[in-house]
């Protein structure tokens, strides 16, 4: 409370971030209107006008030899701007095919659509396991994206984790 303010309801509000160089936002609420706008300040403040996240849906996934397995694989856009997102990918140490593909696996793709400021978007990585591994193999293939728009981004990986299946055991009582 404000004891030299006219109005008994005023409100202070004063928040600290230890930053290096002790950044603050302060400001009076005296009502709604204020209390939105302090609201965006802090909002505006902590969030950059390009960012992003990549999300893989199932950490690791398991296929059959000679058969293709697709991580689904999802961009958030946390920046306060569209954007659209070059994308890249690297084999893993064993040089399994990994591509980037759309959701459909219609096309192999190079970039996202224009994603808007809190949307998501998503397509696959795409690993084809060669016929030449044994049951329980397994790679490790990456996928990275960087904004268009911003050259201050770093890019970003996600790895996708492929194994292969195993057969089931034999078994036999030996009864007949």
């Amino acid at each position: 409370r404000d004891s030299g303010s006219a109005s008994s309801d005023v409100q202070g509000v004063w928040v600290q971030f230890n930053f290096v160089d002790s950044n603050t936002i302060q400001g009076t609420v005296d009502d709604e209107e204020d209390s939105r706008d302090i609201h965006w300040q802090v909002i505006e403040w902590f969030q950059p006008d390009y960012g992003f996240v990549l999300e893989l849906a199932v950490p690791s996934k398991i296929g059959w030899i000679g058969d293709y397995v697709d991580h689904e694989i999802i961009i958030h856009n946390t920046g306060l701007f569209p954007d659209v997102y070059r994308l890249y990918s690297s084999r893993g140490m064993f040089i399994w095919p990994t591509e980037v593909w759309d959701v459909d696996d219609t096309i192999e793709i190079s970039h996202s659509e224009l994603i808007q400021p809190g949307g998501s978007w998503q397509f696959n990585a795409r690993v084809r396991i060669p016929r030449r591994v044994a049951p329980g193999d397994l790679d490790i293939g990456t996928i990275a994206a960087e904004s268009e728009f911003s050259n201050g981004i770093p890019i970003k990986t996600i790895n996708v984790i492929t194994r292969t299946s195993m057969p089931v055991p034999f078994y036999d009582d030996f009864e007949e």
